[in-house]
């Protein structure tokens, strides 16, 4: 019997494109806030890079 499905949607069934965009806006605001100016795309570019490390990008960003 099975006990178990586990369906992997990121990247799979949805696209998260939207979700990562909106989030790192968000991030770059409050940055922003903090003092720091910072661009979406220093920002995106620098959770790549850390994708490229076998890092968690949200956490390491």
């Amino acid at each position: 019997m099975i006990k178990w499905i586990f369906f992997d949607l990121g990247s799979t069934l949805l696209n998260e494109e939207l979700a990562y965009r909106e989030y790192m806006e968000e991030c770059v605001k409050m940055l922003g806030s903090l003092g720091m100016d910072i661009s979406v795309s220093v920002y995106s570019g620098k959770m790549e890079e850390f994708v490229w490390e076998d890092l968690d990008p949200i956490r390491a960003t």
